[in-house]
């Protein structure tokens, strides 16, 4: 039955795109019932029959946008992951610029900590990511561009620093972003004294190569 497979059909799994207005609207219905599940319920809990009845639409509609729960998961995914991204491509270009990279590297943190209390199914989302075999590899695809990202922007102030160098240090601070940034987040709030811990521990990382 459709939404009961084990592993995703296709990579995007959307079946059609609307266009009327109103088309628009049940999508956005159905993505933001989703959204909510996930958040609330975890991967255990989100099935189409749940997402469908959360946004008051019938399995039916629901089957004609997106083939099953794995095409709403991509979807979710897409889009959360292309905030984060205009997120961290503008805090990016700010560096090279700013005066002080350790307020810099400080504001960005709290952003990203921030946009988890905004985005509360992003833990979900990510775990999704990783235990389904096509979604780790393009998850896997995000954070190796975010780690060449971080790492051109790193070796923008430190411009001795070997490329190689680069690329583990941003690794090494994306992982510790993506663990300590969950945990602090974790309950809907913002544990402060997790974050300001993992700030400290960042920015005497980067101080080896930056000053």
């Amino acid at each position: 039955m459709p939404g009961t497979n084990s592993t995703p059909r296709n990579r995007s799994g959307v079946r059609r795109t609307p266009m009327h207005p109103r088309s628009q609207q049940t999508v956005e219905r159905i993505l933001g019932a989703a959204s909510e599940l996930l958040a609330q319920s975890g991967l255990d809990g989100f099935n189409t029959n749940a997402i469908a009845a959360r946004a008051d639409v019938s399995v039916a509609t629901l089957y004609g946008y997106f083939a099953d729960k794995f095409a709403i998961l991509r979807e979710l995914s897409d889009r959360i992951e292309l905030l984060r991204d205009e997120y961290l491509a503008e805090r990016f270009a700010q560096l090279p610029e700013s005066p002080d990279w350790r307020s810099w590297a400080e504001a960005s943190i709290d952003g990203l900590a921030q946009f988890r209390v905004e985005y509360p199914d992003g833990n979900e989302l990510r775990t999704a990511m990783v235990s389904i075999p096509e979604f780790r590899a393009l998850q896997r695809e995000h954070d190796d561009r975010r780690v060449e990202n971080l790492a051109a922007t790193i070796r923008s102030v430190a411009g001795d620093l070997r490329p190689a160098n680069a690329r583990a240090m941003a690794r090494v601070i994306l992982i510790a972003n993506v663990h300590v940034l969950d945990q602090a987040c974790e309950d809907g709030g913002i544990d402060r004294r997790l974050v300001e811990a993992h700030k400290a521990m960042v920015i005497a990382f980067l101080a080896t190569v930056m000053d």
